[in-house]
Order: C-alpha cells, then sequence, then structure tokens
C-alpha cells in the first residue's frame, strides 16, 4: 500500500494561451511498479502485491485540501422497453474516421482522428480541423506525440483530448539514465477552448511523479503516457468538474476542486504462475474504459480486468483509494449508462443497446452506420436528449428514447 503523496511544480504542465485559427472545414518493463502487456508492449514485471487478485493504486498526487462532492442518488426506475430505431432520430454528422466524438456543455460536437483534432460547432454546418503535429500536439504544447487518441467535451466551449505516447522499444521504461526526457513526457493531454475563428491552448497535463518521493521509484515515474479514453464529469453523481484519463497502465485524473492532477491507479491482477513462485507479475494494460458509478465511484476497464475504484470513500474524492470486484469482457470498446437505466454498447460490431434487468438487447446497426463504433457519450446539456457515437463514417447523434 502506498500513501498518497505531494508532486512537484510542473507536474501537471500548464500552458499559456494560444489561439489556433482553423485549417479548412466540412507495455512493459518497470522498476518496483506493475507490468502491462498493454501499448508498451513490454513483458510484464515484478509489482507489489495490492489487492489479492485486483489492482491497486500506487500513484503521486496533486496537492491542496479535499473538497466535499455529492453524489445525485438513485432512482427505483422501471426497465425500459426498447423499439427498433428511426431514421429520423439521428442527426449525422458526416466525416473521417473518428477514434472520439463528445459534446460539450454549450452543444459543440469535438472529434479525434488520429492526425487532427475536429470540431463542430453548435448550429454550424460543417466540421472545423485544427492538424495535429507530432512535435507539440495541436497548439504547440511542448511536447511530443505519435497521435491523437481521444476527446471528452467538458464545460461550455472546452474539450479534453488525449494523446498516444512514445515508447523506447515499444515498452514503458522510465528509468532517466535510459530513457530521455522528450519520451518520458510524450503524449498526455491538452485543455483546449472554442475561440473566435478557431481554438486555445489551456493546460497540458504529463502523468508523472518527480524524483525522491516514491521510495519504489527514487528516480520517478512517467508510466502514463498514451490516454486512450477520457471522461468529464458532468454530474450530478461524484464531484463534477473532476476529469478521468484511461492510459497504458493505468488512470490520472485532474482534480477540478484544487486545479491539479494526480496520477495513477490502476485495474489488474496479480499473474503468479508456478515457475515464477512465490514472485508475481501485476498485470495492468491499457485502461480504455472508464465509468461513474450511481454512488459516484469510479469502474476502470483494462487490458486484464474490469475494477470498481471506491473513490467516493473520502470527501472530496481520492484516486487511491481500494479497488475490487474484478471481471472481465471481450470485444468491447466503449460503454454508457443512458439515464433510462439500459447500457449502450460499441465496438467492432457497431452499436448495441443492453437493458439488464430484462435481458433486452436491440441493435442499432441500420441508424448508426460504422461498422466501428469507437467511442460512446451522452449529450451534457441538462434537458437534452442525445448518444454521442464516433465512427468510422464520422459522428451520430441518437435523440430517440
Amino acid at each position: 500500500m502506498r500513501k498518497r503523496i505531494g508532486l512537484p511544480a510542473g507536474a501537471a504542465t500548464g500552458a499559456p494561451a494560444v489561439a489556433l485559427a482553423r485549417c479548412g472545414s466540412g507495455g512493459t518493463t518497470m522498476p518496483g511498479d506493475a507490468g502491462t502487456g498493454g501499448s508498451g508492449g513490454g513483458p510484464a514485471d515484478a509489482g507489489d502485491a495490492g489487492t489479492p487478485d485486483g489492482g491497486d493504486a500506487d500513484g503521486g498526487s496533486g496537492t491542496g485540501a479535499p473538497d466535499g462532492g455529492s453524489d445525485g442518488g438513485t432512482a427505483d426506475l422501471a426497465p425500459p422497453v426498447l423499439s427498433p430505431p428511426s431514421q429520423s432520430d439521428v442527426k449525422r454528422f458526416p466525416g473521417p474516421a473518428l477514434f472520439g466524438a463528445s459534446m460539450d456543455e454549450g452543444g459543440n460536437l469535438w472529434g479525434v482522428s488520429a492526425d487532427a483534432l475536429w470540431l463542430w460547432r453548435a448550429g454550424a454546418k460543417g466540421w472545423e480541423r485544427f492538424d495535429n503535429h507530432k512535435s507539440g500536439g495541436v497548439l504547440g504544447n511542448g511536447h511530443a506525440n505519435d497521435g491523437l487518441l481521444s476527446v471528452a467535451g467538458g464545460g461550455p466551449g472546452e474539450a479534453w483530448i488525449g494523446y498516444r505516447g512514445l515508447f523506447l522499444n515499444g515498452d514503458e521504461e522510465d528509468d532517466p539514465s535510459i530513457v530521455s526526457e522528450a519520451i518520458r513526457t510524450s503524449g498526455g493531454a491538452d485543455r483546449v477552448s472554442a475561440a473566435p475563428g478557431g481554438i486555445a491552448l489551456r493546460d497540458h497535463f504529463v502523468f508523472w511523479t518527480g524524483p525522491g518521493i516514491l521510495a519504489a521509484e527514487p528516480k520517478g515515474r512517467w508510466k502514463v503516457r498514451s490516454i486512450w479514453t477520457i471522461l468529464y464529469n458532468h454530474g450530478p453523481r461524484g464531484i463534477p468538474g473532476d476529469v478521468f484519463f484511461g492510459g497504458n497502465h493505468g488512470i490520472g485524473m485532474f482534480r477540478h476542486a484544487i486545479q491539479a492532477m494526480d496520477e495513477h491507479a490502476h485495474a489488474a491482477w496479480n499473474f503468479c504462475p508456478a515457475s515464477m513462485y512465490p514472485e508475481c507479475s501485476l498485470m495492468t494494460g491499457d485502461h480504455k474504459g472508464i465509468a461513474i458509478a450511481s454512488d459516484g465511484n469510479v469502474w476502470m476497464g483494462a487490458d486484464f480486468a474490469a475494477e470498481r475504484l471506491a473513490y467516493m470513500d473520502q470527501p472530496g474524492g481520492d484516486l487511491y483509494g481500494r479497488v475490487d470486484n474484478d471481471d472481465a469482457s471481450d470485444n468491447v470498446w466503449t460503454l454508457a449508462a443512458d439515464p433510462d437505466g439500459s447500457i449502450w454498447v460499441g465496438g467492432p460490431q457497431g452499436a448495441f443497446r443492453f437493458v439488464g434487468r430484462t435481458g433486452q438487447w436491440i441493435s442499432y446497426g441500420g441508424v448508426v452506420t460504422g461498422p466501428s463504433v469507437n467511442q460512446i457519450s451522452l449529450d451534457p446539456r441538462p434537458g437534452s436528449r442525445g448518444v454521442v457515437f464516433a465512427t468510422d463514417s464520422g459522428a451520430f447523434v441518437y435523440t430517440g428514447k
């Protein structure tokens, strides 16, 4: 078990506001920590024991006094009865193959492809494209990347975008004597805002803990670089404004109340073959699924497990709470909980919806083409009904019941 610690200045790298006009329209060997077979690609290595069969939370954190959060409680909803979807209930935003698409609280639709950030402003007629640059991201954040991976709409006119990090020989090694700073601090995430005629950079985030803080990793840690998924908490459950980042090796977060970064917690399981006894390897992998439960706690879905992080056990939220309830599933790339109690499911076979209490499944392939559905998210505006799909054919918003 590791205690929460403060990060030195620079853990969340702030960047000055930089405006950009639109261009066009229309894996792993790790000293003293978990190993993965994730995007880093390296072999698993020995970690600390964590929970008996699950992951542990072993990261550094930002500083400041926690604030009190609120979780909205739940009502005993009658399970919905799903009807075949209608073409008239779908708004289409045709464009490039999108890894992610998400709406902000102002009704602007954001998307990411491998090489660009896309913005369809509320009431506009088409996409605005903002090219990514592997030397410094969409807006010159000063850090290298290997393309864009994820997006989440935040407050009105705000988006959070995630990059693919760099890895020496495909490995998550982060020893400063072996790996350059350019690789260790690559990837990460930006917070951007829509501006007249373009967008502006507000912050860039590197998920790291500096040297001399962690006893097991005295040289520091730069594990989470590729940001596969981002979840912005619009409320009412948990702590609105908190942002969770699912990356290679684990999840990090931005704590809204204190404007600071925490890193990292992970879903995992201990691999203990007889040939290694009594040694074990803590397998983590890429974390591509994050969801907020009805009590405000956080579910993490990763290569080797899906587990519940008791984030709300402490006032103000605690990324380093206990982790339990591991499970597994295949060929599910994205999930979203509908307010009516159903679950939206996306992946290489398209879009589906499931009602757990009745067992009803229904396909949305006839109205959401792709075939791959890479991300599903909800329109966060109060009183608005919209399920947002990022597909190989652009974005779709389903407004039906």
